[in-house]
């Protein structure tokens, strides 16, 4: 989030933004804007039909997992096979017997969507991951033929989709695991807002009514286009000797005070 602020006034607002990079390449970037009621209904119908597949999905597997030869019914078969065997072989000192599990073993996670407005799960996987990011991600290993990896910090909807999503392995996508909290944050994007939060002090936005919004959010986007390449990169290769640094310190990320 970036804050701007009318210094004059003493009031001001903040704007929301996504945007990726990597070595070499600068991703699309998303603002986000208030939903209208006519978006917001139409994103809940398709969170309504998401999660009623979903439902459907599960009864189907559940039921198929009572039949003999379907894969749910022989995937449930080893599975307490594998209990049993446990059961029957553990230690004194080993954890708890395990309960043989039923056929609701088969099941796929729904959620609805929060509430308090703002860039939820939902708008995030939507607007950034699924059409912005994932596509950015294909292009860059398309044309360098490298490996890329995703870094997202641990931000709730960023957890939040990522449980929710179901597109990142049909993109070839992969994850590294969310920061734990209170982690040093290396992410390496974060000096590209330091970037911007500099670049948009030039402007002077008076007040917060939607038109200054509005321009706030078209001089954002100028911004970003504007940010050079090599800069970019000097933050991506910094990303590795400040994780080195970090290691030194035993994990302290308070090695340049």
């Amino acid at each position: 989030m970036l804050p701007l602020h009318d210094k004059k006034k003493g009031n001001g607002f903040t704007i929301m933004v996504s945007g990726s990079i990597s070595l070499g390449f600068k991703g699309p970037i998303w603002i986000w804007v208030k939903e209208t009621a006519e978006q917001r209904q139409e994103n809940a119908e398709q969170l309504q039909q998401e999660n009623s597949e979903k439902l459907q999905r599960v009864a189907e597997r559940r039921q198929r997992a009572t039949i003999p030869g379907t894969a749910e019914f022989e995937y449930l078969q080893a599975l307490n096979r594998n209990i049993d065997n446990y059961n029957a072989h553990r230690g004194p000192n080993e954890p708890r017997r395990l309960h043989r599990r039923p056929y609701w073993e088969f099941g796929e996670e729904t959620r609805n969507r929060s509430t308090g407005g703002g860039m939820d799960w939902f708008l995030y996987r939507k607007h950034v991951l699924q059409e912005r990011l994932y596509p950015f991600i294909e292009r860059i290993q398309h044309e360098t033929g490298r490996q890329c990896w995703l870094v997202e910090d641990n931000a709730g909807n960023h957890i939040a989709a990522a449980r929710m999503d179901s597109e990142a392995q049909v993109h070839g996508v992969q994850r590294i695991p969310f920061w734990p909290p209170n982690s040093p944050d290396l992410n390496k994007i974060e000096p590209c807002w330091n970037y911007l939060k500099d670049s948009m002090a030039q402007y002077n936005f008076m007040g917060s009514s939607e038109e200054t919004k509005e321009r706030a959010r078209e001089a954002l986007r100028i911004e970003w286009e504007r940010m050079p390449q090599e800069l970019i990169d000097r933050f991506c290769m910094n990303f590795h000797s400040n994780l080195m640094q970090v290691q030194a310190c035993g994990g302290d990320n308070r090695f340049n005070a």
